[in-house]
């Protein structure tokens, strides 16, 4: 996964290395959106706060803003649900199996370590994917822009009751 530095450092080289045909700015411009689209699609596991950010993104990217403008409070909350039920059950699989099997046995058959290895991954994906949907509906409610509000500092406010 590339550094928010690396990705700024990749975007400066492309930008020094245009080059003036049309055709070839085209070219680099299409590496550039497939560059961007596997940052999107390829989720974050181990950085909980940059992996909300880019699922929120990707989210927005994949299913659009006007998706988004159509659902009421309780569509939110069916799919924050949804989400968080995912993580849940692959969670629950995670410890129910690594509770069913020795050490030897992890050791000694991979398929078995690969499986509850596949559950933990997807148990930690979930848990990114509900907190991006909730950013995502954080975004919606408060008529927020997802790409401004991470891009972008934002003064922090304080409601004083």
């Amino acid at each position: 996964m590339l550094t928010d530095d690396e990705i700024i450092e990749i975007g400066n080289e492309v930008h020094r290395a245009m080059p003036d045909d049309a055709d070839e700015q085209m070219e680099l411009l299409a590496i550039a959106r497939e560059i961007e689209d596997r940052l999107l699609n390829t989720p974050e596991l181990h950085d909980f706060a940059r992996g909300v950010i880019l699922e929120a993104l990707h989210q927005r990217d994949r299913w659009g803003t006007e998706h988004d403008e159509g659902k009421d409070p309780i569509d939110w909350h069916w799919l924050i649900a949804h989400l968080a039920g995912k993580a849940l059950f692959h969670q629950q699989e995670y410890e129910r199996l690594m509770q069913s099997v020795t050490p030897k046995q992890l050791e000694t058959l991979p398929a078995i370590h690969m499986v509850i290895d596949r559950h933990r991954e997807k148990a930690t994906h979930h848990m990114v994917t509900t907190a991006a949907a909730m950013a995502n509906w954080h975004a919606n409610f408060n008529g927020m822009d997802i790409d401004v509000m991470v891009n972008t500092p934002q003064e922090v406010q304080h409601d004083d009751a």
